[in-house]
């Protein structure tokens, strides 16, 4: 939506197809259905530093139209925001469907044309014929909608619909994003036509996703979460990721921010071997300091259960489990607790360990890990290297950030500058 409405303000006749019956069906999912647009970070250079080594592909694009200038751009097509505390911005009403409508409005005044369950079959160049094999999300077509484009061998030429309709363009935009809520359209399409193009494709993992553990126990923890702890994954004793801050316990194992932004990472360590989680519930302590102040908690409080005691200090569920784990009996009084038994206490507390059994997969994913590989996209334009007239822009290349609007805004930046980069 962003790349059509930006080529055409630019004065490109466009056409966006769109798979579904209405536009904008993930972006409704996102930030729990209320669109967390962006992240207030307006320093570029500590911004890219959030999305690794990956991150300085972005510079150029979050340059032309960083987190400043999408707010900026929101309120001024009739979106009030707000930003909390964690750097969240958020639609005022905490409505994405107002920023669906909104850039629904926008298409509209920019003079976009838009065809709905426009399902694509096969893409024609003048050396490639490229199979819909899943089906299309969205893709902007510009230029030249009457009149086979002739070029040279990197031109694209022609779209075929499923329903037999051929469309004609001078320029091809890829916004059909990745892998991760298929249900909402998201199927892999564009990959596959890239790759079909001669791209090549960084292996897709789910990212930002929750994550399953082995310990069938982990289900008495269910509904507890903690909201400052240290997340660390290990394969072969190897630290692997490093995350802090809120930790929810479910069912399965692990969800919250800090195992979502840490996901990634741990599904690629876990392909070498088995994956430990380890969590520190008390990262701004030493073992040594926690082990002094449950010393003077204890000494202090000794006629009252210990686990009464040590309630104060973190979720009743996760006391209990913490006691069973120590094998502590529940009755027994703070004074009682022995050395011994204080040291598996804070042990448990500071390196509480779990076994990755798994994740939920792309249907539960926020964002897909792996895409096009950047180093055949101008990170300028958003251009393919290989074709001077394709474009990607958003989940489809091999870049994602953590959970908190990063990855909204790759896609609003990508496609500011790719429609702003298409020749006319």
């Amino acid at each position: 939506m962003m790349a059509a409405g930006q080529a055409s303000l630019k004065g490109a006749r466009v056409l966006l197809l769109e798979k579904n019956n209405r536009l904008g069906k993930k972006l409704l999912l996102t930030g729990n259905e209320r669109c967390n647009l962006t992240q207030a970070q307006f320093n570029l250079r500590t911004l890219v530093k959030c999305y690794g080594d990956v991150g300085k592909f972005l510079f150029s694009a979050f340059s032309n139209f960083g987190p400043k200038e999408t707010m900026k751009f929101f309120e001024t097509i009739g979106v009030k925001l707000k930003t909390e505390p964690n750097g969240r911005v958020f639609p005022k009403n905490d409505s994405a469907r107002e920023v669906v409508n909104a850039l629904e409005k926008f298409l509209y005044k920019a003079g976009v044309k838009i065809n709905l369950e426009a399902n694509v079959k096969k893409i024609f160049s003048s050396s490639f014929v490229i199979p819909a094999k899943a089906g299309i999300q969205s893709s902007v077509l510009s230029k030249s909608l009457d009149s086979r484009f002739h070029g040279n061998d990197n031109k694209i030429w022609e779209i075929e619909l499923i329903n037999g309709q051929k469309i004609q363009a001078k320029n091809l935009i890829i916004a059909t994003g990745g892998l991760s809520y298929p249900h909402t359209g998201s199927t892999g399409a564009g990959l596959e036509w890239a790759r079909s193009l001669g791209h090549k494709i960084t292996d897709t993992v789910p990212a930002l996703v929750p994550i399953s553990v082995k310990e069938k126990w982990i289900e008495n923890l269910r509904g507890v979460s903690v909201k400052d702890a240290k997340l660390f994954g290990k394969q072969a004793k190897k630290i692997i990721v490093e995350e802090r801050g809120q930790i929810l316990f479910t069912h399965f194992g692990l969800s919250g921010p800090t195992v979502l932004n840490a996901s990634k990472k741990l599904i690629l360590g876990s392909r070498d071997g088995e994956v430990e989680i380890s969590i520190n519930f008390f990262p701004d302590f030493t073992k040594t300091e926690l082990d002094k102040k449950l010393q003077t908690d204890f000494k202090k409080e000794g006629s009252k259960l210990v686990k009464n005691v040590l309630d104060t200090l973190s979720p009743h569920a996760l006391v209990e489990k913490i006691l069973e784990l120590a094998k502590i009996k529940n009755e027994r009084k703070a004074g009682e607790i022995t050395k011994i038994e204080r040291v598996k206490i804070v042990d448990l507390l500071t390196d509480f360990k779990l076994t990755m059994a798994g994740n939920l997969g792309f249907a539960a994913s926020m964002v897909t890990g792996g895409g096009v590989t950047l180093a055949e996209v101008d990170q300028k334009t958003m251009r393919s290297k290989i074709h001077d007239n394709l474009y990607f822009t958003g989940e489809v290349l091999d870049i994602d950030g953590p959970t908190g609007g990063y990855n909204l805004q790759i896609a609003w930046s990508t496609g500011f500058t790719a429609g702003n980069a298409i020749h006319l």
